[in-house]
């Protein structure tokens, strides 16, 4: 999501696979739309490889560092629509502070930290909303020698899966939700499929040496209050960290009624609160 006449607008990206209801009517709960509403917040979206209107690859599936490629060539794109010098090393803090800052969310958030890892200099801070990193699990590697090809079979998308993030009563009227599977189904009728999972082992919070925001919902199935801590406490020092826990909201925090206080949150942290 592009927009021209950016004026003094603070460049932003969010990848998150699943922003979908970008109506401009009074009732959206876009994401996108309130932090361009905002003020001083100019949103953009990532759809990885084999989501939304990104076609696939020749592999068919989506693999993490591929993703983080996309991403660190998304924001190279974005600094130079803004006229940010990328040729320096941007130690500077003022020069530091026009880059864009990276949010990543649920598995996008394992993305967002492998590029906080890898390329800390094309970001002036990191937001990992509802991450289910989980520092006690390892992705095993595909075999090197079976004679099976990897699984390429269609999974057309199902209306309950586009719909099961949403858990707590009263968090989200029926019909958004409703609208929001819809849109999922048309925008994605079928499974993207991760492959290659064995790269998200790269994860380190200790080399993400940049500002962090940790968020999520403190009902949030996906994010164990243990995992998330630790991932906190062992982010890299000498850099400002905040870990946020919404009550009564679950893994689509953007989505309820309670994401304005996401909003604020993000607002908050990038310095345009």
């Amino acid at each position: 999501c592009c927009m021209d006449g950016l004026g003094a607008r603070y460049p932003y990206i969010i990848f998150s696979v699943e922003e979908l209801l970008t109506s401009k009517k009074k009732n959206s709960r876009s994401t996108m739309e309130e932090l361009l509403q905002a003020g001083g917040i100019q949103p953009y979206a990532l759809d990885f490889r084999g989501f939304g209107g990104t076609p696939s690859d020749k592999s068919g599936g989506v693999l993490p560092h591929r993703c983080v490629t996309d991403v660190e060539t998304a924001l190279k794109w974005i600094a130079e629509r803004h006229q940010i010098n990328l040729d320096d090393d941007n130690t500077d803090n003022k020069q530091k502070d026009q880059l864009p800052a990276l949010l990543g969310w649920s598995q996008g958030a394992l993305v967002a930290q492998l590029v906080a890892q890898k390329s800390s200099c094309l970001i002036s801070k990191l937001i990992l909303y509802g991450s289910i990193y989980d520092s006690m699990h390892r992705y095993p590697r595909d075999p090197l020698y079976t004679i099976t090809q990897a699984n390429t079979t269609i999974i057309e998308n199902q209306y309950d899966w586009a719909i099961e993030d949403f858990t707590i009563e009263d968090s989200i009227p029926h019909f958004p939700a409703d609208s929001f599977a819809k849109a999922c189904l048309l925008s994605d009728p079928y499974k993207a499929q991760w492959q290659q999972l064995h790269e998200f082992n790269d994860l380190d919070p200790a080399r993400v040496n940049i500002d962090t925001l940790v968020v999520s919902g403190d009902q949030d199935p996906y994010t164990p209050r243990s995992a998330l801590e630790e991932l906190f406490v062992n982010l890299g020092r000498g850099y400002d960290k905040q870990w946020n826990m919404i009550a009564n909201a679950d893994h689509a925090l953007h989505l309820l009624d309670e994401r304005k206080r996401f909003i604020h949150i993000i607002k908050s942290f990038i310095g345009k609160g």
